[in-house]
């Protein structure tokens, strides 16, 4: 773990100047995915139907992850969940879902 990784994780709604780092992230975590699923589609696509479901995470000003969610009245699902490498096995992971449950 680097010394880059040590302060406290933010997650916050989705801004236009979160797109650029989200991209970058997302084509680092999901480098295998079909081009249906290329971060600029799916930022787009998100940005249509329940914006507010579409957060990021950031440190001290960086995007380190991020979460694709929906809500159809009943269920709730999470479809893509990115965090970058070095914010990996922090517990983090339970801060995005209740985030999701109450946003």
């Amino acid at each position: 773990m680097d010394n880059a990784a040590t302060g406290a994780l933010s997650i916050q709604p989705f801004e236009a100047s979160d797109r650029m780092a989200l991209e970058q992230l997302w084509a680092h975590v999901f480098s295998d995915d079909p081009l249906r699923n290329a971060p600029s589609i799916l930022i787009d696509n998100k940005l249509k139907v329940q914006p507010e479901r579409l957060l990021v995470g950031k440190v001290e000003g960086r995007v380190v992850g991020a979460v694709i969610a929906g809500f159809d009245g009943v269920r709730g699902w999470i479809y893509h969940l990115a965090v970058s490498p070095d914010w990996r096995r922090r517990g983090s992971e339970s801060s995005w879902f209740g985030r999701q449950n109450v946003a």
